[in-house]
């Protein structure tokens, strides 16, 4: 056997038992992993080529992310085929399809604007659903992402650390979003004023990297921490108080795993769990009490509640937003409802609403029922 290959097992479904039957040998470089560095490669295009059009309002990352995924694509059809998925990981695929199509349906419906690589996420979700993968190679395309994400923002992070000093014009570091918006923790250390933007071109879309990151190296923290490290620092860079909560609390979550593994004694659980309690109920409520309205969030919920109440069944789509937003009843920045569930209510309906909640449950039932046998990978 080639060393560039190895010998797996199926998946397990993280609810039951692992699925009996013979080995398989797996690339190590899967379809998993091309899918993943197209999504990042992608991402770095807009960054070299920030105003590129190059077919109908689609600039260019939306072909390099197709090119991406045809070549994802090659290497699933010579992926070795593996029995079907356990029950409820198959149920999850399928919901996670249709929450997809759903989306792409009503935008389109609705004449709402979306880049044509929304086309394929569920293009990509179908090949995962029709060929499942081993668990190794789930494992090793997440850290294989997580690696390559922290390459990218780190040497974006220096290159624009290098030109604020030589240049003195911090151009990647705003100041510009207001008072009650504007948090950077690292001004003494770094001597910058300004939250860092990053190199998708606002914090608020590169806190949310950095905040995976870090929950992701957590999870593996006695072999991570370097990236734990380095990931805490740039989301601090970001200044985004609501990813730091985030990722605060997906460690919290790590910890209230752990109490659960059944490695644990019972005393290690109730010192450990009003560990967690203490720090995490007083950090919340002190993150509360400095900013109330979650930097304006709550402010523009009522208003989004409103446009959810008029179509609720199929959703609303761009267009009433983008009415709300230049007569004055919503503010600028305010073009989504910064609410994950509130914003599919209101863009996508009901329907929509329904079936991402539905797989949010099976993935929390998943998750715990991993993180008893001691696994954090769905965490």
């Amino acid at each position: 056997m080639s060393s560039e290959r190895e010998r797996v097992t199926p998946v397990e479904d993280v609810s039951s038992h692992p699925i009996p039957g013979q080995e398989f040998a797996y690339p190590r470089f899967s379809y998993l992993h091309m899918a993943l560095l197209s999504m990042v490669i992608a991402s770095a295009s807009v960054r070299f080529f920030p105003g590129d059009v190059l077919f109908r309002l689609q600039p260019s990352f939306v072909g390099l992310t197709y090119l991406g995924f045809l070549v994802s694509f090659l290497l699933w059809l010579r992926q070795p085929q593996l029995p079907m998925w356990p029950r409820m990981l198959r149920a999850q695929l399928i919901l996670m399809l249709l929450v997809w199509l759903l989306a792409i349906a009503v935008s389109l419906w609705k004449g709402s604007l979306f880049y044509f690589t929304a086309y394929t996420c569920p293009f990509f979700v179908l090949l995962v659903l029709l060929k499942p993968v081993s668990k190794g190679q789930v494992l090793r395309a997440i850290d294989f992402l997580a690696w390559v994400l922290l390459a990218y923002l780190s040497i974006a992070y220096v290159v624009d650390m290098l030109v604020a000093q030589i240049s003195g014009e911090p151009a990647a570091f705003r100041t510009d979003l207001g008072a009650d918006r504007t948090w950077n923790p690292l001004h003494l250390l770094a001597g910058i004023e300004g939250r860092w933007v990053g190199p998708i071109g606002h914090p608020n879309t590169t806190a949310p990297l950095a905040a995976f990151l870090f929950v992701y190296s957590a999870s593996r923290i006695k072999s991570r921490l370097p990236m734990f490290a380095i990931a805490g620092y740039l989301l601090l860079a970001t200044g985004s108080m609501t990813s730091l909560l985030a990722a605060s609390l997906g460690v919290m979550v790590l910890l209230i795993a752990h109490l659960f593994q059944r490695s644990n004694s019972h005393r290690s659980r109730i010192a450990l769990g009003g560990l967690v309690i203490a720090f995490s109920g007083g950090g919340l409520t002190a993150f509360l009490m400095s900013n109330p309205t979650l930097t304006g969030r709550t402010t523009i919920w009522p208003t989004y509640l409103q446009l959810g109440r008029e179509q609720y069944l199929m959703g609303s789509g761009d267009p009433p937003i983008a009415s709300y937003v230049a007569n004055g009843d919503l503010p600028q920045w305010a073009g989504h409802a910064h609410n994950f569930f509130l914003d599919m209510l209101v863009r996508y309906g009901l329907a929509a609403l329904l079936l991402l909640s539905a797989l949010f449950v099976l993935l929390a039932i998943s998750s715990l029922t991993a993180a008893r046998k001691g696994s954090n990978l769905a965490l």
